[in-house]
């Protein structure tokens, strides 16, 4: 998924099959799917999953390989004017603080808030007329 969304800040959090995984070994475990996304300004938050991807985007698969490629799958129920697969490519920063990814010519950041070996949050905070809103987008397996 790329949104056009810049990403900052990060801490890592582990469950209990993951401590001793890297985060190249958790991003790369196996595909990731779309949990929910939410938005918080003025201290209020939103659940925007339903308003920022249709459900046909629910089920689609992410999946990252060591060589820092990267596949997302539309999965059973594919989008309108969708291709079935999607190939980019990811990397970490130096302090495995923000993954890069680019598909389909745009490259984003995102800052990786949380990862185990079963779920990823990512954020990121842009302004809206004065304002700052926090997007958190949370994938499972």
């Amino acid at each position: 998924m790329v949104a056009g969304l810049v990403f900052q800040s990060c801490s890592k959090d582990d469950d209990d099959n993951s401590s001793s995984m890297t985060t190249i070994e958790k991003l790369c475990n196996e595909g990731w799917i779309i949990d929910n996304v939410k938005m918080t300004m003025n201290n209020v938050e939103q659940d925007m999953t339903d308003i920022m991807f249709d459900a046909c985007a629910l089920d689609n698969v992410t999946t990252y390989d060591v060589d820092n490629t990267l596949t997302m799958d539309e999965a059973a129920d594919v989008c309108v004017d969708a291709v079935q697969n999607l190939d980019g490519a990811w990397s970490l920063s130096d302090d495995e603080s923000t993954l890069s990814v680019t598909m389909d010519g745009m490259t984003e950041e995102f800052t990786i808030d949380a990862i185990s070996s079963s779920s990823i949050t990512l954020s990121t905070e842009i302004s809206m007329g004065g304002l700052v809103a926090k997007t958190e987008i949370k994938f499972k397996h």
